[in-house]
């Protein structure tokens, strides 16, 4: 039934047998599909014939397929009590072979690998801290060289929050920070806003990695480190609101002022009003804000 997989010829009184194609045990081509090839040989003097012989030729396995793995560029994770992290599933259609889980990078040796089958898992040495971070950079990022250079990233949750209370201005009780859109960084979707302002006075946003509370002008400022302002300046609105939808994709983020998810960044808006105090100037309350992935 298999005959067709075979070609045969002779020289004197060799007969040679060979296969039509390689052949391939993960694309089985015999008849029954599963690697036994059922051939018949009849040999002849020109005079007298052999009675018919037939045959079974069993295909074996080599190890000849390169082992798969599905592990994504990156990972966050909420800092916890617990090592687990991962587990990985082997996709290999050979049935030889032994399979291994490696760690490499800068980082490995913040993880542990163990193999069971074609499952490998992977989890911390020890339970994560974001306070106490232990990867080899900064800014809680792990890089571990599994299946050709990966980087996991521990985050700690995200959150949004006004501290550093704001100061009166010459129309009300203060300006006070607010948010909206996504945290998560890869979303793009996050803005700032600031309400209770002076309608019709200008002014800008600002940010940076630390805080702090300095008197300036006619309020405090909030923000410090490495301050960055979110330029153009814009009009408070008639009802003391203006807002700022930011794009981190865009300068001061895909610059000196990128933020990183996991690290905690600083907010506030300055604007003008004249009538408020002897600088002319004044300030908002802050925000705190820790972005996601």
């Amino acid at each position: 039934t298999d005959a067709a997989d075979f070609t045969a010829s002779i020289s004197g009184k060799v007969c040679t047998v060979v296969w039509a194609s390689a052949p391939d045990y993960d694309s089985a081509a015999d008849d029954g599909g599963n690697n036994v090839y059922d051939i018949t040989l009849a040999f002849s003097d020109g005079t007298n014939d052999l009675a018919a012989q037939t045959t079974a030729v069993t295909v074996t396995d080599t190890n000849d397929q390169t082992p798969a793995a599905t592990v994504a560029s990156t990972y966050s994770q909420a800092e916890a009590t617990a090592t687990t992290f991962q587990t990985y599933t082997i996709t290999d259609s050979d049935t030889t072979g032994t399979y291994t889980c490696t760690l490499a990078g800068t980082d490995a040796a913040d993880f542990t690998a163990s193999i069971s089958g074609k499952v490998c898992t992977v989890v911390w040495a020890a339970a994560p801290d974001y306070e106490s971070p232990a990867d080899d950079g900064v800014g809680n990022v792990y890089i571990v060289d599994y299946a050709d250079g990966q980087i996991f990233r521990i985050t700690s949750d995200c959150d949004v929050s006004n501290y550093c209370g704001t100061t009166p201005n010459s129309v009300g009780p203060g300006a006070v920070m607010g948010s909206f859109g996504s945290l998560g960084l890869t979303d793009n979707t996050f803005g700032l806003s600031s309400s209770g302002g002076v309608p019709g006075q200008f002014g800008y946003f600002i940010f940076g990695d630390k805080s702090t509370s300095v008197p300036t002008a006619d309020g405090v400022r909030c923000v410090g480190g490495n301050l960055f302002r979110l330029l153009p300046p814009q009009t408070i609105d008639g009802t003391g609101n203006v807002t700022n939808p930011l794009d981190f994709n865009t300068p001061p983020f895909n610059g000196a002022g990128q933020v990183f998810a996991g690290t905690t960044y600083f907010f506030q808006h300055w604007y003008r009003d004249k009538a408020g105090g002897p600088a002319g100037s004044n300030f908002s309350d802050g925000l705190q804000v820790t972005f996601c992935l």
